[in-house]
């Protein structure tokens, strides 16, 4: 069964205009890795503005990630 997008779904964090499912949750959930690096960025602002750490160390650079 697919999922239909409807009005209700809110809007992604990044700016995308569309819903957060169909956008930067799969990578954020970690069931998909973000195609492009825009959408490895718009998924990094859009778990900063979720306070989801665990993706933003996820996809941080191991050389530059500050220790937590």
């Amino acid at each position: 069964m697919s999922r239909r997008t409807g009005a209700c779904d809110p809007a992604c964090p990044c700016g995308s205009g569309r819903a957060f499912a169909d956008c930067c949750s799969p990578y954020l959930a970690g069931s998909a890795e973000p195609p492009t690096a825009e959408a490895l960025m718009r998924s990094r602002y859009s778990a900063f503005v979720r306070r989801d750490e665990r993706w933003l160390r996820t996809s941080w650079h191991p050389d530059t990630c500050p220790a937590g």
